[in-house]
């Protein structure tokens, strides 16, 4: 896991490599928020297809999302959009 600092607000937005993967099953996203917010994760297939949308009010620090209603196997991306805040990574069903 990699440490990002921002010297105006501590601990920055961070979207870190799902775990497992590749994945059979579940597998958890953990993302790091530097203040309270709404927080939305896209999963979507290659075709950008939404898979899964998962959002809620998310508290600062360390959070993690469980999936496991990916049902077929392939490349698919996960998306973490908050106020001001998006990253994306890809992750694979096995």
């Amino acid at each position: 896991m990699d440490l990002v600092f921002d010297n105006n607000k501590g601990i920055a937005n961070v979207l870190y490599q799902n775990v497992p993967n590749p994945f059979d099953g579940q597998t958890v996203v953990s993302f790091r928020l530097n203040k309270a917010s709404k927080a939305q994760i896209l999963i979507t297939d290659v075709d950008g297809k939404v898979i899964q949308e998962i959002e809620g009010m998310y508290p600062q620090g360390l959070n993690s999302v469980e999936l496991d209603r990916i049902q077929k196997a392939g490349v698919y991306y996960y998306q973490l959009n908050t106020d001001g805040f998006t990253a994306t990574k890809k992750m694979i069903k096995i």
